[in-house]
């Protein structure tokens, strides 16, 4: 009896256990029919390809191709998300291209430094992740080599070619004028000029008579004494070359002694064979004569110098006749011809740069002391004041200097206008963009300076311009150096 309830109890007992641990094992959430574990959650893709890239100006061929790997493996999608330069790219599939080639000379990048940057996208449905790329623009020279060809000049201001050879004249302030020969670099000097170099006084510029070959003549403007502006014809004699000045043909006593700035002249031959000649405004501050806008002072003003038909009709004899064309200039620094019209450098007082474009034909006013560039600094202004055709603000320690229109051998400056500033800028901007009753700013001007960099000595500080008979094109720092440029070999 006492066996059985043992065995009864013992059966009991186990089967009560086997019942427990079931409720055991389902409290615990043990179920052979359970669902699975859920997956991962998804992770973003991420890029691979590099955050910058590099491309050479003027190159239509640049491609960029975004790159990334997804841990999932599920497809990519790239877009552009952003970027101060994104509407200067488009994104085909994972391949980025500039929509128009980049010019280094002309950024069209937000800030202008040449480094383009955009946001890129990459997206696989669920998430995404962004890349910031940036793209720097380097430079072409475009075929442009600047050879120096001579040294040693002191404060030059003319070069120009002489008729009949391959040498170039080139005067100097202090009133010494030499011949270059640019294939040896040796220099002879021709003439000297008695000249007065107070303060900006001095020898300001020369024109070569078209016929020199024939007739020697030459022409010079310059400083005499006590601050008169002379512009005489000179001649060389013989066939020694023996040079003489003894023909006035304009001469004018400055109205005063003091200031000695803003003496400096342009002089140039038309297309006409006439001699036009543009003068600075006397000195001081805002014109204090009023020379620019007087129309009886030779001062501030564009004139035109014809032979006289009838040099002996007065008391005594008159070779030459000067008609003022235009008035309102203040400071000229440099003047060429161009489709039979007059590009003009002027320097402002104020801080603006101009180029002016002048008909010979038709008389204008270039507004000059009321308007420095298209700002009114001496109110009122003219009603007939014309507007440059280029502004820009003048940089520290700068100044503009008159160019050409290139016509040389190198092709990607054909057809340009090359101009500068004395703080060491070369700018160009093509011929056909500069037309009557518009101004283009300084955003429209190519930045040619790396292009310029010589292969001896620096461009630090461009003086002036020159053009030989072929017209290729030379530049003059105020070192002393003359530069040609030419096609890169």
């Amino acid at each position: 009896m006492e066996v059985w309830k043992t065995s009864a109890m013992r059966s009991w007992l186990l089967a009560g256990g086997a019942v427990a641990g079931a409720l055991m094992l389902s409290s615990c959430g043990i179920d052979d029919s359970a669902s699975p574990a859920p997956p991962p959650p998804n992770k973003a893709p991420a890029f691979t390809s590099a955050a910058t890239a590099n491309v050479v100006e003027n190159s239509s061929d640049f491609t960029y191709t975004a790159a990334a790997t997804d841990s999932e493996g599920s497809a990519l999608t790239f877009t552009i998300s952003g970027g101060a330069d994104a509407a200067a790219f488009v994104l085909s599939g994972a391949t980025l291209k500039f929509v128009a080639a980049p010019n280094y000379d002309l950024p069209a990048d937000a800030n202008a430094d040449n480094v383009y940057e955009v946001q890129l996208q990459v997206s696989d449905g669920q998430a995404r992740t962004t890349l910031d790329l940036r793209v720097s623009v380097t430079n072409s020279k475009e075929g442009i080599a600047l050879t120096r060809v001579a040294t040693g000049f002191v404060d030059p201001v003319a070069i120009v070619p002489v008729p009949g050879s391959t040498s170039l004249f080139v005067a100097e302030r202090g009133g010494a004028i030499y011949t270059l020969d640019p294939a040896t670099g040796q220099k002879t000097l021709f003439l000297t000029l008695s000249v007065d170099t107070e303060g900006e006084r001095g020898l300001q510029a020369i024109a070569v008579s078209p016929n020199y070959a024939s007739d020697g003549r030459f022409y010079a403007v310059f400083s005499g004494w006590e601050g008169r502006v002379l512009i005489t014809a000179c001649r060389r004699q013989g066939t020694f070359l023996s040079p003489s000045c003894g023909e006035a043909v304009l001469s004018v006593a400055a109205e005063v002694h003091e200031p000695t700035n803003n003496y400096a002249a342009s002089m140039v031959f038309g297309p006409d064979g006439k001699l036009y000649v543009v003068t600075s405004d006397g000195g001081g501050s805002r014109d204090p004569a009023g020379t620019a806008q007087s129309d009886t002072s030779i001062l501030g003003k564009l004139l035109r110098v014809d032979n006289n038909p009838d040099p002996y009709a007065g008391a005594s004899p008159k070779y030459y006749v000067a008609t003022r064309i235009a008035k309102g200039f203040r400071n000229p620094r440099g003047a060429s011809f161009t489709s039979g019209l007059l590009l003009v450098a002027d320097r402002g007082e104020t801080g603006k740069e101009e180029i002016n474009l002048v008909s010979t034909a038709n008389a204008g006013n270039y507004g000059w002391p009321a308007k420095e560039g298209t700002s009114v600094v001496l109110p009122p202004a003219p009603k007939d004041a014309i507007d440059p055709a280029i502004e820009y603000t003048r940089p520290e320690g700068g100044g503009v200097v008159g160019g050409y229109v290139y016509r040389g051998s190198v092709a990607s400056l054909r057809d340009q206008y090359v101009f500068a500033d004395k703080s060491g800028i070369v700018f160009s901007v093509p011929r056909s963009k500069i037309v009557a009753g518009i101004t283009l700013g300084a955003a429209a001007l190519e930045r040619r300076t790396a292009d310029f960099a010589p292969d001896q000595g620096t461009l630090g500080h461009p003086a002036l311009f020159g053009e030989d008979l072929q017209g290729e094109l030379y530049v003059v720092d105020a070192g002393g150096d003359v530069f040609r440029v030419r096609q890169a070999d």
